[in-house]
Protein backbone atom coordinates (compact mmCIF):
# COMPACT_ATOMS: atom_id res chain seq x y z
CA UNK A 1 0.00 0.00 0.00
CA UNK A 2 2.69 2.41 0.61
CA UNK A 3 4.13 1.89 -2.93
CA UNK A 4 0.77 2.20 -4.22
CA UNK A 5 -0.35 5.61 -2.46
CA UNK A 6 2.77 8.09 -3.92
CA UNK A 7 1.55 7.07 -7.22
CA UNK A 8 -2.17 7.90 -6.87
CA UNK A 9 -1.07 11.40 -5.08
CA UNK A 10 0.99 11.45 -8.48
CA UNK A 11 -1.92 10.93 -10.58
CA UNK A 12 -4.31 13.28 -8.76
CA UNK A 13 -2.26 16.18 -9.04
CA UNK A 14 -0.98 15.70 -12.79
CA UNK A 15 -5.18 15.08 -13.38
CA UNK A 16 -6.81 18.38 -10.58
CA UNK A 17 -3.48 20.64 -10.52
CA UNK A 18 -6.25 23.89 -11.92
CA UNK A 19 -9.19 22.14 -10.16
CA UNK A 20 -11.16 25.13 -8.16
CA UNK A 21 -13.89 27.35 -8.13
CA UNK A 22 -13.17 30.54 -10.28
CA UNK A 23 -15.55 32.79 -8.11
CA UNK A 24 -14.32 35.48 -6.15
CA UNK A 25 -18.21 35.54 -4.39
CA UNK A 26 -20.07 32.98 -3.06
CA UNK A 27 -23.46 32.71 -5.16
CA UNK A 28 -26.44 31.19 -2.78
CA UNK A 29 -28.00 27.92 -3.14
CA UNK A 30 -30.90 25.72 -1.42
CA UNK A 31 -30.11 21.82 -1.78
CA UNK A 32 -31.51 18.73 0.00
CA UNK A 33 -28.96 16.52 1.62
CA UNK A 34 -29.65 13.43 1.53
CA UNK A 35 -32.42 12.85 4.20
CA UNK A 36 -34.27 15.30 2.68
CA UNK A 37 -33.39 18.20 5.06
CA UNK A 38 -32.81 21.50 3.51
CA UNK A 39 -29.31 23.38 3.66
CA UNK A 40 -29.49 26.77 2.16
CA UNK A 41 -25.82 28.65 2.13
CA UNK A 42 -26.28 31.97 2.82
CA UNK A 43 -28.17 31.60 5.76
CA UNK A 44 -25.69 29.70 7.42
CA UNK A 45 -22.90 32.07 6.64
CA UNK A 46 -24.97 34.93 8.41
CA UNK A 47 -24.63 32.76 11.45
CA UNK A 48 -20.89 34.00 11.26
CA UNK A 49 -19.98 30.47 10.35
CA UNK A 50 -17.33 29.42 7.27
CA UNK A 51 -18.55 27.22 5.54
CA UNK A 52 -16.47 24.36 3.90
CA UNK A 53 -17.88 22.43 0.74
CA UNK A 54 -15.87 19.50 -0.81
CA UNK A 55 -16.94 19.51 -4.17
CA UNK A 56 -16.87 15.65 -5.31
CA UNK A 57 -18.21 12.66 -7.52
CA UNK A 58 -18.17 9.21 -5.79
CA UNK A 59 -16.44 7.70 -8.50
CA UNK A 60 -13.66 9.81 -8.33
CA UNK A 61 -10.39 8.19 -6.87
CA UNK A 62 -8.89 11.33 -5.02
CA UNK A 63 -12.34 12.12 -3.84
CA UNK A 64 -12.06 8.70 -1.96
CA UNK A 65 -8.69 9.04 -1.18
CA UNK A 66 -9.38 12.02 0.74
CA UNK A 67 -13.08 11.59 2.47
CA UNK A 68 -11.58 10.16 5.72
CA UNK A 69 -9.52 13.71 5.90
CA UNK A 70 -12.12 15.73 5.27
CA UNK A 71 -14.20 13.60 8.12
CA UNK A 72 -11.20 14.52 10.36
CA UNK A 73 -11.81 17.97 10.06
CA UNK A 74 -15.06 18.26 10.07
CA UNK A 75 -14.86 16.04 13.80
CA UNK A 76 -11.86 18.59 14.29
CA UNK A 77 -14.12 21.93 13.91
CA UNK A 78 -17.24 20.24 15.99
CA UNK A 79 -19.03 18.65 13.66
CA UNK A 80 -20.60 21.72 12.09
CA UNK A 81 -21.14 23.10 15.78
CA UNK A 82 -18.94 25.19 15.96
CA UNK A 83 -17.99 28.25 13.44
CA UNK A 84 -17.15 26.06 10.26
CA UNK A 85 -19.86 23.87 8.58
CA UNK A 86 -18.86 21.17 6.87
CA UNK A 87 -20.73 19.61 4.04
CA UNK A 88 -20.10 17.41 0.66
CA UNK A 89 -21.80 18.15 -2.83
CA UNK A 90 -21.32 15.46 -5.01
CA UNK A 91 -21.85 15.62 -8.84
CA UNK A 92 -24.00 12.97 -11.12
CA UNK A 93 -24.94 10.55 -8.75
CA UNK A 94 -28.67 9.58 -6.69
CA UNK A 95 -28.60 10.04 -3.10
CA UNK A 96 -28.22 5.93 -2.55
CA UNK A 97 -24.89 6.40 -4.24
CA UNK A 98 -23.61 9.21 -1.75
CA UNK A 99 -25.34 7.26 1.14
CA UNK A 100 -23.09 4.12 -0.12
CA UNK A 101 -19.99 6.44 -0.17
CA UNK A 102 -20.51 7.99 3.33
CA UNK A 103 -20.92 4.09 4.17
CA UNK A 104 -17.97 3.63 2.68
CA UNK A 105 -15.46 5.99 3.86
CA UNK A 106 -17.02 7.09 7.59
CA UNK A 107 -18.27 10.68 6.65
CA UNK A 108 -21.16 12.23 9.05
CA UNK A 109 -21.13 15.41 6.90
CA UNK A 110 -24.09 16.21 5.11
CA UNK A 111 -24.15 14.91 2.05
CA UNK A 112 -25.80 16.40 -1.14
CA UNK A 113 -26.11 14.00 -4.33
CA UNK A 114 -25.64 16.07 -7.99
CA UNK A 115 -29.06 14.09 -9.24
CA UNK A 116 -31.62 13.94 -6.78
CA UNK A 117 -30.21 17.02 -3.96
CA UNK A 118 -29.59 19.73 -6.36
CA UNK A 119 -25.46 19.42 -6.27
CA UNK A 120 -24.55 19.29 -10.19
CA UNK A 121 -26.59 22.74 -10.43
CA UNK A 122 -24.40 24.25 -7.60
CA UNK A 123 -21.55 22.52 -9.61
CA UNK A 124 -22.12 24.41 -12.46
CA UNK A 125 -22.97 27.63 -10.58
CA UNK A 126 -19.70 27.34 -9.04
CA UNK A 127 -17.48 27.04 -12.66
CA UNK A 128 -15.52 24.09 -11.11
CA UNK A 129 -12.47 22.77 -13.15
CA UNK A 130 -12.60 19.28 -11.50
CA UNK A 131 -13.19 17.61 -8.65
CA UNK A 132 -12.32 17.05 -5.45
CA UNK A 133 -12.44 20.71 -5.14
CA UNK A 134 -12.67 22.08 -1.54
CA UNK A 135 -13.26 25.89 -1.07
CA UNK A 136 -13.70 28.05 1.91
CA UNK A 137 -16.28 30.76 1.94
CA UNK A 138 -15.85 33.15 4.67
CA UNK A 139 -18.93 34.84 6.47
CA UNK A 140 -18.86 37.96 4.25
CA UNK A 141 -19.98 35.63 1.18
CA UNK A 142 -16.34 35.99 0.06
CA UNK A 143 -14.81 32.74 -1.20
CA UNK A 144 -11.19 32.83 1.02
CA UNK A 145 -9.82 29.74 -0.20
CA UNK A 146 -10.51 28.45 -3.86
CA UNK A 147 -9.28 25.18 -3.46
CA UNK A 148 -7.31 23.05 -0.42
CA UNK A 149 -4.46 21.51 -2.35
CA UNK A 150 -4.32 18.61 -1.58
CA UNK A 151 -7.32 18.28 0.60
CA UNK A 152 -5.21 15.78 3.42
CA UNK A 153 -5.64 16.50 7.18
CA UNK A 154 -3.38 18.90 7.88
CA UNK A 155 -3.60 21.32 4.85
CA UNK A 156 -7.32 21.35 5.79
CA UNK A 157 -6.97 22.20 9.26
CA UNK A 158 -4.37 24.56 8.71
CA UNK A 159 -6.12 26.14 6.05
CA UNK A 160 -9.06 26.31 7.72
CA UNK A 161 -7.15 27.76 10.85
CA UNK A 162 -5.71 30.19 8.57
CA UNK A 163 -9.14 31.52 7.70
CA UNK A 164 -10.84 32.41 11.11
CA UNK A 165 -12.15 28.69 11.81
CA UNK A 166 -11.81 27.73 15.77
CA UNK A 167 -10.76 23.86 16.78
CA UNK A 168 -14.37 22.80 18.54
CA UNK A 169 -15.46 20.20 20.02
CA UNK A 170 -18.19 17.24 18.75
CA UNK A 171 -20.15 17.38 21.85
CA UNK A 172 -20.61 21.08 22.37
CA UNK A 173 -19.60 22.83 19.63
CA UNK A 174 -17.70 25.32 22.17
CA UNK A 175 -14.80 27.10 20.61
CA UNK A 176 -11.66 25.01 22.27
CA UNK A 177 -9.76 28.20 22.43
CA UNK A 178 -12.29 29.48 25.69
CA UNK A 179 -11.30 26.14 27.23
CA UNK A 180 -7.70 26.21 27.88
CA UNK A 181 -4.95 24.02 25.75
CA UNK A 182 -6.78 20.88 24.61
CA UNK A 183 -5.05 18.12 22.35
CA UNK A 184 -7.40 16.75 19.71
CA UNK A 185 -5.76 13.88 17.37
CA UNK A 186 -6.85 12.26 14.51
CA UNK A 187 -7.33 9.55 12.62
CA UNK A 188 -7.76 7.67 15.56
CA UNK A 189 -6.82 4.25 15.02
CA UNK A 190 -3.91 5.90 13.42
CA UNK A 191 -0.92 4.53 10.93
CA UNK A 192 2.25 5.96 10.35
CA UNK A 193 0.97 9.88 11.35
CA UNK A 194 -0.53 11.00 14.36
CA UNK A 195 -1.92 14.85 13.41
CA UNK A 196 -2.69 17.11 16.43
CA UNK A 197 -4.09 20.48 16.47
CA UNK A 198 -4.79 22.41 19.94
CA UNK A 199 -4.97 26.20 21.44
CA UNK A 200 -1.92 27.81 23.30
CA UNK A 201 -3.02 30.99 25.86
CA UNK A 202 0.54 31.49 26.26
CA UNK A 203 3.77 30.85 24.73
CA UNK A 204 6.47 27.86 25.28
CA UNK A 205 8.13 25.15 24.73
CA UNK A 206 5.88 22.58 23.55
CA UNK A 207 6.80 18.87 23.07
CA UNK A 208 5.25 15.17 23.05
CA UNK A 209 5.78 11.79 24.23
CA UNK A 210 4.27 8.66 23.61
CA UNK A 211 3.52 6.22 26.42
CA UNK A 212 2.96 2.63 26.15
CA UNK A 213 0.49 0.41 28.00
CA UNK A 214 3.32 -0.56 30.37
CA UNK A 215 4.37 3.27 30.96
CA UNK A 216 7.18 3.31 29.06
CA UNK A 217 8.02 6.30 26.76
CA UNK A 218 8.61 4.86 23.07
CA UNK A 219 8.58 8.06 21.38
CA UNK A 220 9.57 11.84 21.61
CA UNK A 221 9.10 15.03 19.94
CA UNK A 222 11.05 17.41 20.89
CA UNK A 223 9.89 20.77 22.03
CA UNK A 224 9.49 23.73 19.90
CA UNK A 225 8.79 27.49 20.94
CA UNK A 226 5.16 28.30 20.55
CA UNK A 227 2.94 31.02 20.77
CA UNK A 228 -0.56 31.61 21.81
CA UNK A 229 -3.50 30.45 19.36
CA UNK A 230 -4.10 27.41 17.54
CA UNK A 231 -1.67 25.01 15.97
CA UNK A 232 -1.28 21.67 14.22
CA UNK A 233 1.56 19.28 14.32
CA UNK A 234 2.19 16.16 12.79
CA UNK A 235 3.87 13.25 14.71
CA UNK A 236 5.87 10.34 12.57
CA UNK A 237 4.41 7.12 14.21
CA UNK A 238 5.77 4.81 11.64
CA UNK A 239 7.94 3.12 14.02
CA UNK A 240 5.34 2.19 16.57
CA UNK A 241 3.82 -1.08 16.97
CA UNK A 242 0.20 -1.83 16.92
CA UNK A 243 -1.34 -0.88 20.00
CA UNK A 244 -2.54 1.43 22.49
CA UNK A 245 -0.89 4.12 23.81
CA UNK A 246 -1.00 7.71 25.58
CA UNK A 247 -0.09 10.91 23.59
CA UNK A 248 0.98 13.31 25.92
CA UNK A 249 1.25 16.82 25.33
CA UNK A 250 4.59 18.18 27.60
CA UNK A 251 4.86 21.94 28.16
CA UNK A 252 7.21 23.38 30.36
CA UNK A 253 5.02 25.79 32.07
CA UNK A 254 2.95 23.97 33.68
CA UNK A 255 2.70 20.55 35.81
CA UNK A 256 1.07 18.35 33.70
CA UNK A 257 0.37 17.86 29.89
CA UNK A 258 -2.57 17.41 28.03
CA UNK A 259 -2.67 13.72 26.78
CA UNK A 260 -5.19 11.80 24.92
CA UNK A 261 -5.33 7.81 24.30
CA UNK A 262 -4.70 6.71 20.68
CA UNK A 263 -4.99 3.18 19.02
CA UNK A 264 -2.33 2.23 16.06
CA UNK A 265 -3.18 0.31 13.76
Amino acid sequence: MRKIIPLMLILYAATTAHAQTTLDTAVNFSVKDTYGNTIELFPILDQNKFVVIDFFSTACGACQLYAPDMQAAYEAFGCNEGNVFVMGIDKGNDNIDVILFDSIYGIQYPGISGNEGGGNLVHMNYELQGTPTVVVIDPDRSIAVKQVYPPNTANLVDTILWAGGLLASCMTGIAESSAGENLKIWPNPAGDVIHTAFQRIHSGPVGFEVIDMAGNRVLMVESEWLGPGSHAVQINSSALRSGIYLLRMTDAESSTGQSARVVIR
